[in-house]
């Protein structure tokens, strides 16, 4: 199944949280115990070019609360925003799960869930 794309807006110096629901084509909610994340937003699309923030199941600004109704959240504290540079980039979110293959191999079954952009919009107000 090809990632979903939508254009995520991150308001800078305010919290930022967005709570995303991963299905399966027939819309039932895929399992995702046992599963990791990651997400990386950076200035163009390649995986060498700067890299603007990083939110993962690792750092905790990925969360997957409810695994069982494949809900997985996004997050950032205002401290956070406040120091992305205004702007737009791209991003996508990755999820994976530990496997071993049936030659006794261990392996990453990896799905990008979605991608598209990731709009900074800068703040007038600082509190």
């Amino acid at each position: 199944m090809a990632a979903g794309v939508y254009t995520i807006i991150c308001e800078q110096g305010a919290s930022f949280r967005l709570d995303l629901t991963y299905t399966n084509n027939d819309g039932s909610p895929v399992h995702l115990a046992g599963y990791h994340a990651a997400m990386e937003v950076r200035r163009s699309r390649t995986s060498n070019s700067r890299l603007i923030t990083q939110l993962s199941t690792d750092n905790g600004h990925i969360q997957i609360p409810a695994p069982e109704t494949g809900e997985i959240r996004l997050a950032l504290p205002a401290d956070e925003t406040s120091s992305l540079p205004p702007g737009e980039f791209f991003y996508d979110l990755v999820i994976w799960q530990d496997t071993i293959y049936e030659n006794g191999e261990r392996g990453k079954e990896v799905v990008r869930v979605i991608e598209g952009n990731f709009v900074v919009r800068e703040r007038v107000t600082i509190v």
